[in-house]
């Protein structure tokens, strides 16, 4: 009902659009940059031929982000990948991450 009583002009929409989707690309890429170089948690998926071909496994992290993981690995599998490149379509690239092994003294 608000929006009869106070109608905003196309023009002014479309540009508080065109912000908003600035902003959330913004965002996103602060986000999925400050990923890179950390251990994330995610599960492999089944991975479409043309990722295996390049001897690739596709997986989603528990922020269901799409991260492609350096080795064929089996689908549903939980592994800690360490992201090291974000492609501009938002797809992070890593390899499975080695738990730190300590040192008994």
């Amino acid at each position: 009902e608000l929006h009869r009583q106070f109608p905003v002009c196309s023009e002014a929409v479309q540009d508080r659009l065109t912000a908003l989707r600035t902003l959330i690309a913004a965002k996103t890429q602060r986000f999925r940059t400050s990923l890179l170089d950390r251990a994330i948690p995610a599960i492999t998926l089944h991975t479409p031929e043309l990722i295996a071909a390049q001897g690739r496994t596709s997986a989603l992290t528990d922020n269901y982000i799409s991260v492609e993981i350096d080795q064929l690995l089996p689908a549903n599998q939980l592994v800690s990948v360490t992201a090291s490149d974000l492609e501009p379509t938002g797809i992070l690239f890593g390899h499975i991450s080695l738990p730190d092994l300590a040192v008994a003294s």
